[in-house]
């Protein structure tokens, strides 16, 4: 389960918040007190590293907030939040969150969120269901389309047509049917599967099951996203009554963001839905949970199945309780500790926890999802005989730390790191939104949204307070002296799996046992009912609403970056100006066409350890210090780049990149050119080696774990060379590699050392070396004289006149199956194009009709899974569907998508909507080194601004006639086709028949 943990470090401020709009030449924001459109003005602040100024309004009749944040960005926001807690883990919050988007009063339909997503002209649209609230986002680079996608979300939530229909709640929460007498009762929703999935996940449990057990008494042990098992006994009218408790217009919590007329936006709001609601009575703050006397030990066996492999594979998890009443420099210094010095190679901890052989992942976190925080300690992969051991390591530590003190270089180190990552902030796509979420959880557990905005500036306010034993006293007070906590170990158990399937059968058989005659021909008749309802088509006239903008209004966004060419030392370099000051971005990439796969697999685990052990000139935690401190997003990794445009040739490269404060050029190249080259393979980082593998092994069990990454990954390669050479350095061949590199380690360490040392010196080369560059004015002059030192590092191999011919990678294999720890399927079918359908801008339209017509409504809406999709490559394609209860018939909709396109019965204003809705994929806002990048790499693969218009042109030109061509050519793609399926063990079995191999990877 990915965490987001936030941690902004704002150096400075303005003393008025009105300086930034006039700096923007944006409109002057309305004062404390005064009153726009019903919204009166309580609050104003400015957030500089957005360079955004910020108000907030209380709508005086009906009690809803807003808070504009006005800046000159024109990807604007608009999002919606409630707090939603739960008072029950049957996932009503996320069930509503997903119902309410379906139709309204003014946009009635089937499904008028998808509706949007297939119509309009927008950068971003989803909702999330959050531990305590529930948010609903989103924007559009267009002012006309996002002042409808805004009233469109706002009469989904106020005027929602779930009020009076009930089949949105049993499409998208949990229905039973029952297709006649003989048949038997299963349960369907989409939300349920979505849900199963996540059930599955042995992190997701065991941090729910800690929950439950820190805060038993409080809302913090309830799962909004919903059990299986407690959706299943969810009604219409509970939810319903949760929906009139927590959705009030006075209960919303909003956000505008970017360059909009608030004027214009507040007005129509407080016309159209505030205007005549009152004020209701907040929901009261549940009482904090009581502390406890000492520590809570706890077990739970998580279901896998049959054969799964149990040894060192329990979560650990060491959760403390926090009083929900501590102070804001508290809050902000434990977020200091779990989220970064706590997990910081350089702290003792992470060390001491390997070498106790306790597990191979850890990760410690502040969690601020919660209404009463909670500090984290996570052992992944780990003996669940050593939880005990876990907790009194931790304890040693800390009190040592607390007794000696936390070193002030790593603190320092800490510090800039976070000041150079503030930075690249506005890089972000979707930065507003970003914000956003940020500011919505300070609002919805803090009562504080301007927090979200301001943390560094809190952190700049306590950093006095650290060389005066702050911190220490927080690990003395919230951890070491704090018996609120729990010890869990999750224990997979091996048969659980199919033991809870085959109970949840013989309840559901009980269940249709005990139904009357009468109740089994109206379960029946509501049956055929809901697939009657269903089936009806989308609602034109809101369709027409929404879609908003014509064709001609695109507009064409060209990335005309003026790039130079060099030839520095015999090395090329690309560069560009960047128009951000005082940071820069680097890639370094080394070609390894002539390179072996053994050296470059040896090559691959070297990338791992790179910065994790010492070096010529470093300690291993010197050398950890100086590349937090110096380097941002620092990557290594062996992928491959295409040769041109539209080509799926391609060569395998080792590509290096991190970004860099421009001031700090010679210590950025320092830091990787220590860890790169002069990094010590000898006996003395042995021991951290073969911690590092036991990690990269755990990490491929996460792999194995994801398993739409994992279908993709694998239906991609069958056709996709380039994917082959990817997935040959992530996937199972990782593993076998590092189960064979561990035996090795053990009997022949030397050996093993001589290998990795060997493919550095291999790849690390001169030969058709390549390097792409973006800075501000004047820093390329510092860059050469620090890029020269750093490529004088790198062997110097002749050229040789000899074509060495590529190696072929492995093809997976075809029609496979593979039997999962999990009760939902993941599946992919991939064929090949090649000399069928050449590749163009058009066929992205393409995906947008079979996607609404065809896999949308059969796979998640009838089909009950979470999504379905298909993608163009520029030699084959790809459908999917995720978090699927069902098989046969999904195969079943993904060969029907050739007469989906003969038969589509469109109108060509139906398809410009969708040629609409592709070209916003191709006009996301970028960050502005982003674009110079990508300009960068334009130069690099021969596209030209012509070439960029000619995407343009591709989209628009798409026209009726081109449908059953295209249609007819896909049958005959199909030909080729192979499946790829990631699922539950009983279902692929029943179905042995489809796949040519079997695999079982749990």
């Amino acid at each position: 389960m990915k965490r987001l943990l936030f941690l902004l470090l704002i150096l400075f401020s303005f003393s008025f918040s009105d300086v930034l709009a006039e700096e923007n030449g944006l409109p002057d924001l309305p004062e404390i007190g005064e009153i726009v459109s019903g919204f009166e003005v309580i609050e104003k602040d400015n957030i500089p590293d957005y360079n955004a100024s910020a108000v907030r309004f209380l709508h005086q009749k009906s009690g809803a907030e807003l808070i504009f944040i006005q800046n000159d960005d024109t990807n604007l926001v608009f999002s919606v939040t409630f707090n939603t807690p739960p008072d029950s883990s049957q996932g009503i919050q996320h069930i509503l969150e997903h119902s309410l988007l379906s139709s309204s009063e003014k946009y009635p339909g089937k499904d008028v969120f998808f509706d949007m997503i297939y119509n309009g002209y927008l950068t971003f649209i989803n909702a999330f269901t959050s531990s305590n609230y529930t948010m609903f986002p989103v924007s559009s680079v267009s002012e006309k389309q996002f002042f409808t996608a805004s009233d469109v979300y706002l009469d989904l939530l106020f005027n929602s047509s779930l009020l009076s229909n009930p089949n949105f709640f049993y499409r998208e929460g949990i229905r039973y049917e029952l297709e006649d007498e003989d048949s038997p009762l299963y349960p369907v929703g989409i939300v349920y599967n979505e849900m199963k999935q996540y059930a599955n996940d042995i992190e997701y449990s065991a941090y729910r099951k800690t929950l439950e057990n820190l805060f038993p008494d409080t809302p913090d042990r309830f799962d909004s996203g919903g059990k299986p098992d407690e959706i299943l006994t969810l009604t219409y009218e509970q939810a319903l009554e949760y929906y009139h408790n927590f959705y009030a217009p006075s209960k919303a919590k909003m956000f505008l963001y970017g360059d909009a007329d608030y004027r214009k936006f507040l007005n129509h709001i407080d016309q159209n839905y505030f205007q005549n609601s009152e004020k209701i009575d907040q929901n009261q703050n549940p009482a904090p949970q009581q502390p406890f006397s000492q520590i809570k030990i706890a077990n739970y066996e998580h279901p896998t199945g049959i054969g799964s492999e149990t040894e060192n594979q329990s979560y650990i998890e060491l959760a403390y309780g926090v009083p929900n009443d501590i102070s804001l420099d508290e809050i902000i210094g434990l977020k200091l500790l779990l989220n970064d010095l706590f997990n910081h190679e350089s702290f003792p901890l992470l060390d001491t926890l390997r070498q106790k052989g306790i597990g191979a992942q850890f990760q410690f976190f502040y969690d601020s999802n919660t209404l009463q925080p909670a500090l984290f300690f996570q052992a992944a992969y780990a003996d669940e005989g050593k939880a005990d051991l876990l907790r009194q390591t931790i304890e040693e530590v800390l009190q040592n730390v607390v007794k000696e003190g936390i070193n002030t270089e790593l603190i320092d180190s800490i510090v800039s790191h976070n000041i150079l990552a503030a930075k690249f902030k506005p890089e972000s796509s979707t930065k507003g939104l970003d914000l956003i979420m940020e500011m919505s959880n300070a609002w919805h557990i803090m009562n504080n949204p301007f927090y979200g905005a301001h943390q560094a500036e809190h952190i700049e306010k306590i950093a006095s307070k650290i060389n005066e034993g702050f911190l220490e006293d927080l690990i003395q007070k919230y951890i070491l002296q704090n018996p609120h906590a729990v010890l869990l170990s999750a224990v997979p158990k091996p048969g659980l799996l199919e033991e809870q399937e085959t109970n949840l059968q013989v309840k559901l058989n009980e269940k249709k046992t005990a139904m009357n005659q009468e109740e089994i021909e109206n379960l029946i008749q509501n049956t055929k009912a809901f697939a009657e309802w269903d089936a009806i088509e989308t609602n034109s006239e809101t369709v027409d609403k929404i879609a908003i903008l014509k064709v001609e209004d695109l507009p064409e966004e060209i990335n005309d970056t003026a790039v130079d060419e060099e030839n520095l030392d015999g090395t090329r370099i690309l560069s560009a100006v960047s128009p951000v000051p005082d940071v820069a971005g680097v890639q370094i990439i080394n070609d390894v066409q002539e390179i072996d796969p053994e050296t470059l697999e040896y090559f691959n685990f070297y990338t791992a350890i790179v910065g994790r052990i010492s070096t010529e000139n470093y300690s291993q935690e010197k050398i950890s210090l100086l590349s937090s401190k110096y380097l941002y997003n620092k990557s290594f990794s062996l992928n491959p780049m295409s040769i041109a445009y539209r080509t799926d040739d391609f060569r395998p490269v080792f590509r290096s990149s991190w970004f860099y404060e421009t001031s700090e050029s010679a210590n950025a190249f320092d830091s990787i050119t220590e860890m790169l080259f002069r990094s010590e393979l000898t006996e003395d980082n042995l021991e951290i080696i073969k911690t590092i593998i036991d990690e990269q092994l755990s990490f491929c069990e996460n792999y194995k774990k994801n398993g739409l990454q994992y279908i993709l990954h694998q239906a991609q390669s069958i056709f996709i060379p380039s994917q082959r050479y990817s997935r040959f350095f992530t996937g199972p061949n990782l593993m076998n590699f590092l189960e064979k590199l561990k035996q090795d380690i053990e009997t022949n360490p030397k050996s093993v050392l001589e290998k990795i040392d060997q493919s550095r010196k291999a790849v690390l080369h001169k030969k058709n070396l390549l390097i792409l560059f973006a800075g501000p004015e004047g820093s390329k002059t510092r860059f050469d004289q620090d890029v020269k030192v750093f490529i004088a590092n790198m062997t110097d191999n002749q050229p040789t006149d000899e074509t060495v011919k590529p190696f072929e990678y492995p093809t997976p294999d075809k029609n496979n199956g593979l039997l999962a720890n999990t009760k939902v399927q993941n599946i992919a079918l991939s064929a090949s194009t090649k000399d069928i359908i050449p590749y163009h801008a058009g066929l992205s339209v393409i995906e947008k009709i079979l996607s609404d017509e065809l896999l949308t409504p059969e796979i998640r809406f009838t089909g009950g899974a979470y999504g379905a999709a298909i993608q163009f490559n520029l030699s084959s394609f790809l459908v999917f569907s995720y978090n699927d209860p069902n098989l046969v018939s999904t195969l079943e909709t993904f060969s029907k998508i050739p007469e989906a396109l003969k038969n589509t019965g469109y109108t060509q204003k139906e398809l410009d909507q969708h040629i609409i809705t592709a070209y916003s994929d191709y006009t996301l806002p970028k960050g502005q080194i982003t674009a110079v990048l990508e300009g960068i790499q334009n130069q690099l693969l021969g596209k030209t601004i012509q070439d960029q218009k000619n995407e343009y042109a591709e989209l628009k030109s798409v026209k009726l006639e081109d449908l059953p061509i295209l249609g007819e050519k896909l049958a005959e793609a199909l030909q080729t086709s192979q499946i790829t399926v990631y699922g539950f063990p009983d279902t692929i079995e029943e179905n042995a028949e489809l796949f040519e191999t079997i695999t079982d990877i749990r």
